[in-house]
């Protein structure tokens, strides 16, 4: 599922709302049928994986790095999450392997940080994949091969991602335009190009930019 709008349309609002940072006021939000706040919210968070526009890695080692949301994986563990986003070639030209300290001359790509950041988030098996405009800071080549990623995680789970890149969403199963806080239109791109003009509207003045950004 993609959630795309304008500024201000209340996507981050709605990840929030889903993550629980923001409490609702009237209605509910609901995950297959149950109201998350009826879930306890340890086991909720537990069962959700998270990737911010930037992924924060802090001092220490790659494993530390990822075992952060599960100290007590294994070290095949690891090995296995990084291979699943295309980081086994990383891995291995680390002199220490897992324990490369990443704050000593271990250089990382944007794109390669992120991907440390997807497989951190995957490290627990999560339900659901929520993603925060994951890709806006990253260029071409490094985009291509996250959203490669990102679609190879999509086949065993959900996946929630809040984007403007709309050049990214083009094979989601459901894209969900909002403005000023209110869904307006959802369907596949095929749909909302039928009849969602402010999806049109928001894409063409998306490849506009594109354009005079190349």
């Amino acid at each position: 599922l993609a959630v795309i709008g304008p500024s201000g349309a209340g996507k981050s609002t709605l990840v929030n709302l889903i993550l629980r940072s923001n409490v609702a006021t009237e209605g509910t939000v609901e995950i297959d049928g149950f109201d998350i706040r009826d879930i306890e919210i340890e086991t909720f968070l537990r069962r959700i994986g998270v990737v911010n526009q930037e992924t924060f890695l802090f001092g220490g080692t790659l494993a530390d790095n990822l075992r952060f949301v599960k100290p007590d994986a294994t070290d095949d563990e690891l090995v296995a999450v990084l291979q699943s986003v295309g980081l086994s070639a990383f891995l291995a030209a680390q002199p220490n392997g897992l324990n490369q300290d990443l704050e000593s001359g271990t250089s990382l790509s944007i794109g390669q940080k992120q991907r440390i950041g997807i497989a951190r988030s995957l490290l627990n098996d999560p339900n659901l994949l929520i993603l925060d405009e994951p890709t806006s800071a990253l260029d071409a080549a490094s985009e291509s091969e996250v959203m490669a990623v990102i679609n190879r995680m999509s086949a065993d789970r959900a996946v929630l991602m809040v984007t403007h890149r709309l050049d990214t969403i083009l094979g989601f199963d459901e894209i969900v335009v909002l403005q000023s806080g209110v869904v307006v239109a959802r369907g596949n791109h095929d749909e909302l190009m039928s009849n969602c003009p402010l999806y049109v509207e928001l894409r063409r003045s998306y490849l506009h930019e594109t354009e005079l950004s190349a």
